[in-house]
């Protein structure tokens, strides 16, 4: 898909609310700018993967006044600006996924989730300076969060983790792969306060230890994903145990994954 038919869709469907381009890499500026001037009604966009710049998020915020969500996801070019955008413009914002974006910072982030309180969800794995500031932040200002991605974000800390599960209760999917400096701390706080999750990526997580799949295994009956895979501290008795206390649809750990129907046997 081009700009050109992106522009014929903005001039031929006003009333276009779901809007995907995943990986349309011929969609530029001009293409989002004539969608979000033709189509006022946009709920739902995905450019991931666009050769888009911060233009094109900064007038989609503008023209935009019922988006929910926005997926920029490796759109390796947006930079606090476009963020800055969406989080003076709008403020109804549910999901925001803007994995891989390496060139945002706390200060946008932090701006987006004191203005848009009702996020739902939010990705931000690979944007690699954030730090537990944003996560703080999130803490404090979207109680409703029920999905966090911060994956690969290795300046988050067990001081940001541990409010964060103490404030938003209704986690229901956490990806905390490769935050190395978490710890059995944040999986204590996550089984004290979460009793909704359903999906937990720890992998790569090299300080947790085998209390955490104790601690998981006491907590949870039902999982529909676990993911330990790359934590050498964990033990085979530790995850004998969690499976016989929780019924794990998607368990993997190490290079192995093994999908259970109905039993924990392989």
């Amino acid at each position: 898909m081009t700009d050109v038919a992106v522009e014929s869709l903005g001039r031929w469907c006003p009333a276009l609310q779901h809007f995907d381009a995943t990986v349309c890499s011929g969609i530029t500026d001009a293409g989002v700018k004539a969608l979000s001037q033709g189509c006022p009604n946009l709920v739902y966009v995905n450019l991931t993967g666009c050769s888009i710049s911060d233009d094109a998020v900064c007038f989609l915020a503008e023209h935009s006044a019922r988006l929910q969500t926005l997926i920029v996801s490796f759109c390796c070019r947006l930079s606090d600006r476009a963020v800055l955008a969406l989080a003076a413009q709008a403020p109804q914002l549910r999901r925001f996924n803007c994995n891989g974006c390496r060139k945002l910072t706390d200060a946008s982030l932090i701006a987006l989730v004191h203005n848009c309180d009702d996020l739902l969800s939010l990705e931000v794995p690979y944007c690699i300076t954030l730090t537990d500031r944003t996560v703080l932040a999130v803490a404090e200002h979207c109680p409703n969060l029920q999905v966090l991605n911060i994956s690969n974000d290795k300046y988050i800390t067990d001081a940001a983790m541990v409010p964060l599960a103490q404030r938003c209760v209704h986690q229901q999917a956490l990806k905390l792969s490769y935050c190395a400096k978490l710890t059995d701390a944040t999986i204590a706080a996550i089984v004290m306060h979460c009793d909704e999750l359903r999906s937990l990526d720890i992998s790569g997580c090299g300080q947790v230890s085998d209390a955490s799949l104790y601690m998981l295994g006491d907590k949870y009956k039902n999982l529909d994903t676990l993911n330990v895979s790359f934590n050498f501290m964990l033990g085979c008795d530790a995850l004998k145990y969690l499976l016989s206390k929780c019924h794990v649809k998607d368990l993997v750990h190490s290079n192995l994954q093994l999908r259970f129907a109905g039993s924990h046997q392989a």
